[in-house]
């Protein structure tokens, strides 16, 4: 049997890149077996092709055993990372779609008009946010930062690190892909031997927020990433050229601590922009915080974008960063998405719920923390359920923090609500 007559595109492209041919293959009940292409050896024996589950399973001479998947066919023959077999494999296939990176302003252009703002609540969108000159010059060096980046996580991330994501249930692999996600640092050096931050003046590491003042020797140091501090989220939005192309942003940087280890210090933080006055009333992020991808690992939809609705997904939406983790292990399920907003109080929120508009159920999660100086809690949880019903989003649930912390999987979590008592008015007095 000739191989291309029967298997999938992904698996005809990478033997086209790989320049590979297997020849005809011999059918034995759901296998196909070909002549080894990894030894010298002419008999069928040892290269199989496993019809139901579309992989090759080579058995070497020496009694191990081979899984080939297309993307770990190309990075053997090819000798690269399965990450960079996957992306040469989706460009082969027509499926990658490259955004256009911002191109990095002069530090010293000040033609645009640049204004302060009172508080946060004063913003609206992230355009009007980039008609200031020093905030468009800030996303575009962040962003170029978190690209960088993409090339160098996790492969050098230290045992700490990565035991602190697998203790609590999280993929890595849901990291490899896009600037919405996270990058587990290997050390707070890793920053600093960036090549785009090499050629970065003084006045420009300090309009990220990256780095800041000392307090003492007023050289520039890390802000809050440290040794404890190694995984950083990215907050991104996007905006639109006159042609309508798309162009993301980095907006903000969330720091998480990794150690296992309890302190008195926040376990999440924001690189704030105090420091930088001509930043002065504007927000350290604005848009979203993850739209962390599932665990299916449908790598064609890694985008608002492209997830077109989240049609069939259950969307967990938070009221802020700081509870952005509570819930974290609900994402062992292939078919919820947990987002947040950067800033909840700005137009961005509604923005969130017209995109996710066709989600199959929608969770709000609010924290009751009366301390808090920010309209936060169960009221505006209320009023995110309104807007979200008024966008037409059906089955809209509302859970606390707490509630949400303490449940072992979704469906745990809506037998909780029922028993909670699903009329509303209940549910408002059971808060």
């Amino acid at each position: 049997m000739n191989f291309a007559s029967f298997a999938s595109p992904e698996w005809v492209k990478a033997l086209q890149i790989c320049n590979i041919d297997l020849g005809y293959g011999i059918k034995e009940g759901n296998e196909i077996v070909f002549k080894n292409i990894f030894t010298s050896s002419q008999k069928y024996h040892s290269l199989r092709y496993l019809i139901n589950k579309q992989i090759f399973m080579n058995h070497c001479a020496s009694g191990s055993e081979m899984r080939l998947t297309p993307v770990k066919l190309i990075s053997k023959i090819l000798q690269i990372s399965e990450k960079e077999a996957w992306i040469l494999l989706q460009k082969e296939l027509g499926k990658w779609q490259d955004f256009r990176s911002p191109t990095l302003i002069s530090l010293n252009k000040k033609e645009n008009v640049s204004y302060k703002l009172s508080n946060y609540s004063d913003l609206r969108v992230f355009s009007e946010c980039m008609q200031n000159t020093w905030y468009q010059i800030r996303c575009e060096i962040l962003t170029l930062i978190a690209k960088e980046l993409e090339l160098t996580k996790n492969k050098n991330a230290s045992k700490q690190v990565l035991d602190w994501w697998k203790k609590r249930g999280f993929n890595l692999e849901c990291a490899f892909y896009g600037i919405k996600s996270f990058v587990l640092l290997h050390s707070p050096e890793q920053l600093e031997k960036l090549k785009c931050v090499q050629k970065l003046t003084i006045e420009e590491k300090y309009l990220t927020g990256i780095w800041k003042p000392h307090a003492i020797t007023n050289k520039p140091c890390l802000q809050w990433i440290s040794k404890d501090y190694l995984a950083l989220f990215f907050c991104w939005n996007y905006l639109k050229d006159s042609n309508g192309n798309v162009i993301e942003y980095v907006t903000g940087i969330r720091a998480r601590y990794t150690n296992l280890q309890q302190i008195n210090q926040p376990k999440e933080v924001t690189l704030g922009i105090k420091h930088i006055p001509e930043l002065e009333g504007f927000p350290a992020s604005i848009g979203y915080y993850g739209l962390l991808i599932p665990k299916y690992l449908d790598h064609q939809n890694t985008s608002w974008l492209q997830y077109n609705g989240c049609e069939n997904f259950t969307i967990i939406l938070t009221e802020g960063c700081t509870d952005m983790l509570a819930g974290r292990h609900l994402l062992k399920r292939n078919d919820v998405i947990w987002v947040t907003s950067g800033q909840i109080q700005s137009a961005m929120w509604k923005d969130n719920l017209k995109l996710i508009r066709n989600c199959k159920r929608l969770i709000i999660a609010f924290n009751n923390d009366n301390k808090s100086k920010l309209n936060t809690g169960q009221d505006l949880a209320f009023k995110t359920k309104k807007t979200a019903e008024q966008f037409g989003i059906k089955n809209v649930e509302i859970f606390s923090i707490e509630l949400l912390e303490n449940c072992n999987d979704l469906n745990d979590l809506l037998k909780k609500k029922k028993a909670s008592n699903s009329n509303l008015e209940a549910f408002i007095n059971y808060f």
